[in-house]
């Protein structure tokens, strides 16, 4: 995965591909090893897929890319080896179902850590079942909120102040978003697109009505 850069490289569909390809050797035979956990770390892959910075929560990094928790992969795969039916198309189905329930459930008590991403994607099969849901770096900075906003830059000791380069608020993804002057004619015309001002509630729902929209429309420049 070291030839995934951020900037450069395959797209995301296809670091999630490479991904799936190694995440298949972590899982293979995992009825039989489950409970080590060394073996499964496989949080600097997450960071590839996403093409995100460093300081991003796993949980974070799950959900924007809809790589379900290996954790959560090896559970279903151990469940599906001891049941009888365990085979069959109508098991697999329904302990997914339940795989991405206890992941909805494992992202709904995730208090410490996500919580700008939290906001964004509060329903976490709403963004899997999205067929055109992609990440990439600039999209990954909007998500999480880790990117080249001064708020985070001065928390992580990068920059001396927090704020905005443009006016005098502080440099949240939110601002930036939302608020700050430097963006508002960028911002008119997405309100123009979707008949409504955007926000923290309705800035995801807009983004997986349709690619282009998710493609064009929301970038940081």
């Amino acid at each position: 995965m070291r030839l995934t850069s951020n900037l450069r490289g395959p797209g995301s569909r296809k670091r999630e591909m490479l991904y799936n390809v190694v995440q298949s050797i972590l899982v293979y035979g995992a009825p039989i090893w489950h409970g080590g956990t060394e073996q499964q770390r496989n949080r600097k892959m997450l960071i590839r897929v996403a093409s995100a910075y460093r300081t991003v929560s796993t949980r974070a990094l799950q959900v924007i890319t809809g790589i379900i928790p290996i954790e959560l992969i090896i559970e279903e795969r151990q469940i599906l080896y001891h049941r009888e039916d365990g085979s069959t198309e109508a098991a697999k189905r329904e302990e997914r179902e339940n795989t991405i329930q206890k992941w909805q459930d494992i992202w709904n008590q995730t208090e410490d850590v996500a919580q700008w991403t939290k906001q964004l994607i509060p329903q976490v099969d709403d963004w899997l079942k999205c067929r055109h849901r992609k990440t990439d770096y600039y999209l990954s900075q909007i998500l999480t909120g880790h990117g080249s906003f001064t708020a985070y830059t001065n928390r992580i000791g990068k920059t001396d102040s927090d704020a905005c380069r443009y006016c005098s608020g502080i440099d949240t993804t939110a601002h930036t978003l939302f608020e700050c002057p430097r963006w508002q004619i960028e911002r008119n015309r997405v309100n123009a697109v979707i008949g409504s001002d955007l926000s923290t509630e309705n800035i995801v729902r807009f983004m997986l009505q349709d690619e282009k929209r998710l493609a064009n429309n929301i970038h940081i420049h």
